[in-house]
């Protein structure tokens, strides 16, 4: 049984910029796998799947694929989805990644990872999901997950301009790679559905002070405007993360297991993206 293992084995170790919450499991394992062919049905209530979403069933779901887990979890940071560090019976720990359900379509996801594996073969530095049993994507009890191999790192020194020069660069070799070809199953980021639209709902709807009406509209209406001037839409992905492991002498890397929530099909930036945060390895 899993407690038998967990309990032999003491807590976790925490790796060079995890943070989170440790648990473990104590439920035997006999369990079977599908890929995700198809999406999960969308009338379950996303609290209620999460709810569902147990250490117990975290490891019945990577045990479904073959990969069993000596029963530790390190529960990681992550705004949208549950991502966990997971420790192996045989073998370095591991990242999977339970997507919300209901929020993406499998096909989206699969754009999000093809569009890395794009970047890794063109010698950018990418986490790319790991293929099992022939799919990144798989399911289990309804939990559509991926599996990664875990990166570790630290913060690089972002008040420096080498370091920003190659953030910038960085960034640019993914947008050349961007630009070949369209997302057709994931979002756009454009100013209509992330500008006018949310600028129109905030102004009816009595959210902001009387006094503030007027001219937050018309600072929110330039903003959206020159929205519309740049360069031409790319594959992009909208985070460039501080918890992104780079090398201590290059570029930082982007995981997918964080990528979902921005990739979509969006205008190039015009700055390497120093508001978010990058690392690198000790």
């Amino acid at each position: 049984m899993r407690s038998d293992r967990a309990s032999a084995l003491g807590p976790p170790e925490h790796p060079p910029g995890a943070t989170g919450t440790a648990v473990t499991s104590s439920r035997p394992h006999s369990v079977t796998n599908s890929h995700a062919s198809s999406d999960p049905p969308a009338n379950t209530s996303n609290a209620a799947s999460y709810a569902g979403l147990t250490p117990d069933t975290v490891l019945d779901a990577l045990d479904s694929v073959g990969l069993r887990g000596d029963g530790r979890l390190l529960a990681l940071n992550s705004y949208e989805n549950r991502v966990y560090q997971v420790w192996m019976e045989d073998g370095p720990p591991i990242v999977v990644k339970f997507y919300r359900p209901a929020r993406w379509s499998s096909a989206a996801i699969l754009e999000e990872h093809a569009f890395t594996n794009e970047l890794a073969e063109r010698e950018i530095p990418v986490v790319t999901a790991t293929a099992v049993g022939g799919n990144v994507l798989q399911e289990f009890r309804g939990f559509r997950f991926a599996v990664f191999p875990r990166r570790g790192g630290r913060a690089p020194e972002l008040e420096s301009p080498d370091t920003l020069e190659w953030m910038g660069r960085f960034i640019g070799r993914i947008h050349a790679v961007g630009v070949l070809r369209p997302f057709h199953a994931r979002p756009t980021l454009d100013p209509a559905s992330f500008g006018e639209e949310p600028r129109e709902y905030l102004l009816a709807s009595g959210f902001l002070p009387t006094d503030l009406v007027e001219p937050w509209g018309r600072v929110a209406s330039l903003a959206s405007g020159a929205a519309t001037i740049g360069p031409a839409a790319c594959r992009i992905c909208g985070f460039t993360a501080t918890a992104t492991p780079a090398t201590c002498s290059g570029p930082p890397t982007v995981p997918t297991s964080w990528t979902s929530t921005t990739a979509g099909w969006g205008r190039r930036r015009r700055t390497c993206g120093c508001s978010s945060r990058v690392t690198a390895p000790p």
